[in-house]
């Protein structure tokens, strides 16, 4: 997985507002076979081979709005530290401690999947079957 997008300005920290995630493709292979005793005494085999890409590509990007406007504004350290400062209160209240924690997330994220899948289907006295999806 690859993951990046950082903003930064002359001089100042870096701020993450664009991530991106890339997934390698996932090759699955599965097959069948089967044989059988026809009526003649003839022996038989028939069987299916698929191969499927699943993901072929897989990507998505995702823009943190809030950060993103805060920039615009000039205050964008001021908002990062007030979303980190309410996700430690977050984490202490749900660890059990007593307390209340506040926080705002705006996301906006594009994605998209290609899966693919193709098919060889062998029957006896019969041309091989093709298929793809």
């Amino acid at each position: 997985m690859i993951k990046s997008g950082m903003y930064k300005d002359a001089g100042a920290e870096k701020i993450k507002l664009v991530t991106w995630e890339f997934k390698p493709p996932v090759i699955k292979l599965t097959g069948s076979q089967a044989t059988a005793l026809t009526g003649k005494g003839a022996i038989t085999t028939s069987g299916k081979t698929t191969l499927a890409l699943d993901p072929l590509l897989d990507f998505s990007i995702t823009l943190d709005v809030i950060l993103a406007a805060a920039a615009y504004f000039k205050i964008k350290n001021l908002v990062k530290k007030l979303q980190e400062e309410a996700k430690k209160l977050e984490k202490k209240v749900k660890e059990g401690n007593v307390g209340a924690y506040f926080g705002a997330e705006f996301f906006v994220m594009a994605s998209t999947k290609i899966n693919t899948q193709g098919s060889i289907e062998f029957i006896p006295d019969a041309k091989p079957a093709y298929a793809f999806d």
